[in-house]
């Protein structure tokens, strides 16, 4: 019975050292996200390539973040809309970086034609049907959008699987349903 006390003192240790990862976990400089969504080693974050926020399983590596961040630094975009502090602060919040500096404001939507006139994180909302409308209104792009199945149509003429996947993909709104059982202009 002796024998054995050695073995499970090894696995309590062994466990022990690993509770703090995720299984899996990737050390400093490693790939993170991707498309297997590999995480990061306790204390690191998944740094992503800046701008690509609509880049699905889009692949970053694994760096080292302060326990605490400073107040200040050069602000960074966030690719949900939110102006960081600067990147440290981006990184523990898990966001990607849409871009430098401070995000276009969102505290009063601007009149849009296109997407391109938005800021980042931000696309051209039409009004509903009017796809080829010069009167619409900047909105935030959506984000972590929940997996349900409510289908509409796009200005583009693709169907997406709910309201928040159309707005997620940057898209105008042309009506509620599938696109094929709708006849689109």
């Amino acid at each position: 019975m002796r024998a054995t006390q050695p073995f499970h003192l090894g696995v309590i240790l062994l466990t022990t050292a690993l509770a703090g990862s995720p299984a899996g976990a990737v050390g400093v400089g490693g790939m993170c996200g991707g498309i297997a969504g590999l995480a990061c080693d306790a204390g690191l974050a998944c740094q992503y390539p800046p701008d690509e926020c609509d880049t699905a399983d889009a692949a970053g590596t694994c760096v080292v973040v302060p326990d605490v961040c400073p107040d200040t630094g050069p602000q960074v975009c966030g690719c949900d809309g939110i102006t960081y502090a600067n990147e440290c602060q981006l990184l523990k919040s898990g966001i990607r970086q849409a871009a430098q500096g401070a995000c276009a404001s969102t505290d009063e939507p601007s009149s849009c034609a296109t997407n391109r006139e938005c800021g980042r994180g931000a696309f051209c909302e039409l009004p509903r049907g009017a796809c080829e409308s010069t009167d619409g209104l900047c909105a935030p792009r959506a984000a972590d959008c929940p997996d349900m199945v409510d289908p509409v149509c796009g200005c583009d003429g693709r169907t997406y699987r709910s309201d928040c996947a159309r707005r997620a993909a940057g898209v105008a709104l042309f009506a509620e349903g599938e696109c094929e059982a709708l006849q689109q202009p």
